[in-house]
């Protein structure tokens, strides 16, 4: 085994190449995929290809797992580090979604379960957050038509809304597709309060995305699990005095 660390992005994309190309050296095959950290999100998913190029006889189900590594893990986990803004959130699911149509039934049964709940970001606030950065005319006018009658018929409601992930269409086209927009209540994402319904008009009138923005928080966090392991070995060293 080699010594160091060896279990960062560049390790991972080498091991995840050689399963790809079929063709993995002896070096990598022994590398260690270094110490087991969950905040890293390198976990499992860094150990399967490993795993699988040191097997001579790899069982049916560590190849049906690296199989979904290769083809749905891997993929957006360099897609989610590389488009990590909150207007990328919707994308992500849905790349997972129809990456993961190959599979079995029974497989997809167990697959969707997960995605269902942790869909949070197939939420209407969210995907019409992509559909204005799209880079596709109509799919910016269609989100600015939306906002703009959502908060047209949403001024005078002063009750709490919930926010709670919709139903999914799993077998979606496209990310703009993936809720069924005609029975669901559709409200102005909170992020745009400070954005004036005149931006939105524009959109709609001269079919421009003006220069504007909102503040791209990260579609993801990682950092926050990070302090919490950091948080949770702090805790352990002085737990009972």
């Amino acid at each position: 085994m080699l010594d160091g660390p060896t279990n960062g992005p560049k390790s991972y994309s080498e091991i995840s190449q050689a399963v790809r190309l079929g063709n993995c050296s002896y070096e990598l095959s022994r590398r260690s995929p270094g110490t087991l950290s969950h905040s890293r999100w390198l976990t499992t998913a860094n150990r399967v290809p490993r795993l699988y190029v040191s097997s001579p006889a790899p069982s049916l189900r560590l190849k049906q797992t690296g199989e979904f590594v290769m083809k749905v893990y891997t993929p957006n986990w360099f897609n989610i580090k590389s488009k990590h803004s909150l207007k990328d959130g919707d994308k992500h699911v849905w790349n997972t979604i129809s990456r993961s149509r190959y599979l079995s039934q029974d497989l997809k049964d167990v697959v969707d379960g997960v995605i269902c709940r942790n869909s949070f970001f197939a939420h209407p606030d969210n995907i019409l957050l992509c559909m204005l950065k799209d880079e596709r005319p109509h799919i910016r006018e269609l989100a600015a038509r939306r906002i703009i009658k959502s908060r047209e018929s949403s001024s005078n409601v002063k009750s709490v809304r919930p926010f709670l992930p919709p139903k999914l269409n799993f077998e979606a086209a496209d990310y703009t597709q993936m809720i069924d927009w005609s029975s669901i209540t559709i409200t102005s994402p909170p992020i745009l309060r400070d954005i004036s319904t005149d931006v939105f008009s524009s959109i709609v009138r001269d079919k421009k995305n003006p220069e504007w923005g909102f503040v791209h928080f990260p579609c993801h966090a990682q950092a926050v699990e990070r302090c919490v392991k950091f948080v949770t070995e702090a805790s352990a060293k002085v737990y009972g005095e």
